[in-house]
C-alpha cells in the first residue's frame, strides 16, 4: 500500500476573508504573529488497492496545536 502525507499550511486575512496554501512552517508563523488565522493540515492519501484512494485531512488551528512551541 502507498501512502503519502503532506503538510499545508491555509493562511486567511482577518480583514478580508482570502486565504491561500503554504508548505512553509516558517512563513506559516510569520503570519500567525501578523494576527492572521493559520490552520495547519495533514493531508494524507493512502492507496490501499489498484482500484481505491482514501485521502484523510485533518485540521488544527496552528496556535492550538500542541506541538506549537
Amino acid at each position: 500500500m502507498d501512502t503519502q502525507t503532506t503538510v499545508l499550511y491555509e493562511i486567511i486575512d482577518p480583514e478580508t476573508n482570502v486565504g491561500f496554501f503554504t508548505e512553509s512552517r516558517a512563513e506559516a508563523f510569520d503570519f500567525l504573529e501578523r494576527t492572521y488565522m493559520v490552520f495547519e493540515k495533514h493531508v494524507t492519501v493512502s492507496n490501499p488497492s489498484l482500484y481505491t484512494q482514501v485521502r484523510q485531512i485533518v485540521t488544527v488551528q496552528l496556535h492550538l496545536n500542541p506541538e506549537y512551541k
